[in-house]
């Protein structure tokens, strides 16, 4: 009697466990996520001229500093 309660307990606890997974795998494919940008910082890099000594090129780029996760459900 003490086997048969507790393969019973065993039994449910495995059904359980399975059950949770299957649940976070449906959750999953129906969420579709992607990173945005939320900030993004301006940032300058010069170098010297190759052809004009004394002189340098600029170029003035965006950066992104810091990113979040965006997630829409798929239906």
């Amino acid at each position: 009697m003490k086997k048969l309660v507790v393969m019973f307990t065993f039994f449910l606890l495995l059904s359980g466990v399975a059950l949770a997974e299957d649940e976070n795998k449906q959750s999953e494919s129906t969420k579709k996520c992607e990173k945005v940008c939320v900030q993004w910082e301006e940032r300058r890099d010069c170098r010297p001229d190759p052809v004009f000594p004394g002189k340098q090129i600029c170029a003035s780029y965006k950066v992104c500093t810091k990113y979040e996760e965006k997630c829409s459900e798929d239906k």
